[in-house]
């Protein structure tokens, strides 16, 4: 039996969704002659006739109707495989990767340049990462729906995304209040406990509120008397330390950045978030998304997230 061929179901589903072979043609931009000549093949490969022509049009026969739906699953499958063939040929395209203002400024665009710093500092020098694809950095939100998402987590509740989305653990990272020397150049005097710092000035994000089971002693402070100041960004928080205009729940990591920030030596309660990544299943079809989410996975699982020595 002779094959039917890709072009033969083209024109097929052309005929069927103009309505006449002459529609077909000029859809196609073939000639009529064309349009005739592979549709009789094909009927001659089903041995049976697949339209009925009559002065009103060109309509599907019962045979027709049968090949209709799978003729449909060949066109899309030849779609796909069209755009995965693009894909493959255009692998330098940048990878959108989203994640929060201090995430993005202090971690990933370090890291994606090639010079991490602080926790991730090492990864390079001591794991065999392969080399990322170019990238597009932006914030969160992203309305880029193959997007890298690099977020932070609680242990409640479930986790941002869909059952499409691919979602793995960056790392378990300690949060803790951090005053800096000029803060104590100010007059104000090195907190005794964390229930003392309920007499200093102190600045917090609002995004903390939804991590309340995880940030919980930290926000209750908030709720006594006192000066409270509120930052949209955490680059806001970390440029509140550095001129040391308050006290700031900052990540444990936050010394390896600014070698003036301290934290108090009492026992502290514990606080912490977990740092995810997530991609797009589709989009890890995609060579170059699926090299990055690598790239950032590993990266980030090698890093050293502990509070560092003093």
């Amino acid at each position: 039996m002779a094959q039917v061929q890709w072009e033969q179901v083209r024109i097929f589903l052309s005929v069927v969704h103009s309505g006449s072979f002459s529609s077909a043609a000029r859809d196609l931009d073939v000639n009529q002659a064309t349009v005739s000549r592979q549709i009789a093949r094909l009927e001659d490969v089903a041995g049976t006739a697949l339209f009925l022509r009559d002065p009103t049009g060109t309509r599907l026969s019962q045979a027709g109707q049968e090949l209709l739906e799978a003729a449909g699953a060949v066109d899309q499958a030849m779609t796909d495989f069209q755009a995965a063939v693009e894909r493959i040929a255009k692998p330098s395209a940048e990878v959108t990767v989203s994640a929060t203002p201090g995430t993005a400024y202090y971690l990933i665009e370090p890291l994606l340049a090639g010079s991490p710093l602080g926790p991730l500092s090492d990864v390079l020098a001591t794991t065999r990462v392969a080399e990322p694809p170019a990238a597009r950095i932006v914030g969160l939100p992203c309305n880029d729906p193959l997007a890298i998402r690099v977020f932070w987590h609680d242990s409640a509740g479930n986790l941002p995304g869909s059952a499409h989305d691919r979602v793995v653990k960056l790392a378990d990272i300690g949060f803790r209040p951090f005053f800096s020397d000029r803060y104590l150049k100010r007059g104000n005097r090195v907190p005794e406990s964390f229930d003392d710092l309920k007499g200093h000035d102190l600045i917090t994000l609002p995004a903390y509120n939804a991590f309340d089971r995880a940030l919980g002693p930290w926000n209750g402070l908030l709720g006594t008397p006192g000066t409270r100041l509120m930052s949209e960004w955490s680059t806001g928080l970390e440029r509140a330390l550095v001129l040391g205009r308050a006290v700031a729940l900052l990540p444990d990591y936050t010394p390896t950045f600014d070698r003036t920030a301290h934290t108090l030596s009492a026992p502290l309660p514990q606080m912490g978030l977990s740092l995810y990544c997530a991609a797009p299943l589709d989009g890890l079809k995609e060579r170059r998304i699926r090299a990055m989410f690598e790239f950032i996975r590993s990266s980030f699982q090698a890093g050293q997230w502990a509070m560092p020595a003093h």
